[in-house]
Parts: C-alpha cells; sequence; structure tokens
C-alpha cells in the first residue's frame, strides 16, 4: 500500500514536471514572438549607444547547481570590473548592508542602486525590465522557468549557508 501511495505521488510529481515545461516552452516561444520588434529594437540602440555586444552573457547556476549561460540585454560598460558587485553580495550575503536607495527613494537590498557602471540605455531598460527579455531564450533551452528564483553566481553560492543553497538549488531559476 504505502509502495503504491509512493510510486502515484512520483507519476504525480511527473506529470506536473512535464505541464510545466510545457507552459514555460509555449509562454517563452509566444513572448519572443510577440516581442521580437521590441527585441530588435533595444538591440539597434545598444549598438548605437554604446560598443560592446549587445547581450550579456553570465554564467550561471540552475537546477542541481547545473551551469548555464544566463543571457540579458548589456545595461552596463562593456569590460566593467565586477569586483564592485563582489564585494557588495558579499556584504548582502552576510545581512552586512545597509538599505540603498535611490534618487527617487525607492529602496533596494539586492541590487545596487547607483552604480556608476551602468549607461544612460541600461538605466532606462533596467527601469523598465527590458533588459530581462532575452532570458525568455534561457526559458525556451529549459535551462530556466517562467517563474523562479533569481539564478544565482558561483561566487554568491559559494557564501551561502547549506540551508540556501537547498533552497536555490532544488528549483529551476
Amino acid at each position: 500500500h504505502i509502495l503504491s501511495d509512493i510510486k502515484e505521488r512520483v507519476t504525480q510529481i511527473q506529470w506536473q514536471l512535464i505541464i510545466k515545461r510545457t507552459i514555460d516552452f509555449i509562454g517563452a516561444a509566444i513572448g519572443l514572438f510577440i516581442f521580437s520588434p521590441i527585441l530588435l529594437f533595444t538591440a539597434l540602440a545598444l549598438k548605437i549607444t554604446s560598443p560592446g555586444p549587445v547581450l550579456f552573457r553570465q554564467e550561471r547556476l540552475g537546477y542541481m547547481g547545473e551551469k548555464f549561460m544566463f543571457l540579458k540585454f548589456r545595461s552596463m560598460c562593456h569590460k566593467c570590473d565586477d569586483s564592485i558587485h563582489k564585494e557588495y553580495m558579499a556584504k548582502f550575503i552576510n545581512k552586512q548592508n545597509e538599505k540603498h536607495s535611490d534618487k527617487s527613494g525607492h529602496c533596494s537590498f539586492h541590487k545596487m542602486t547607483d552604480d556608476p557602471r551602468i549607461t544612460p540605455l541600461g538605466r532606462f531598460l533596467r527601469k523598465t525590465s527590458l533588459d530581462e527579455l532575452p532570458q525568455l531564450y534561457n526559458v525556451l533551452c529549459g535551462e530556466m522557468s517562467l517563474v523562479g528564483p533569481r539564478p544565482p553566481i558561483a561566487y554568491e553560492v559559494d557564501r551561502y549557508c547549506s540551508w540556501h543553497k537547498r533552497r536555490i538549488l532544488e528549483v529551476k531559476p
């Protein structure tokens, strides 16, 4: 009786994962199609306004710590130093950051505000979340889900407590 209950639960979970993946795939495909003019316009605007690639690529950790190439529209100067972010995240994870607010008074704990590395167009892309649209490709490839936690960078995970690592890496970002 117990074994049949376990098998039934596993089958139910497998079907839920199949349905979730199907929704993610269809949603990402539709999103890429609908937003393709915005994606193209944003790519052109980035090429015109600043040197460097259109897309920012960064290795992130996904489900079960699997590495994948995370995509966003580039919102910062090309080849900028990431040590400022590493230091900020180390303090954030260790709960040493003070509450930061930008010029408009909006508070943020996780993201740096008034980051000097951000381009003027990048500031707009971040404010409107248009910089996130290329992640639909990550969803289409199965590396991310339409709904899930932010995929962490390896140096962030190295600083997490074991409970936090488990919580973040047990689900698809």
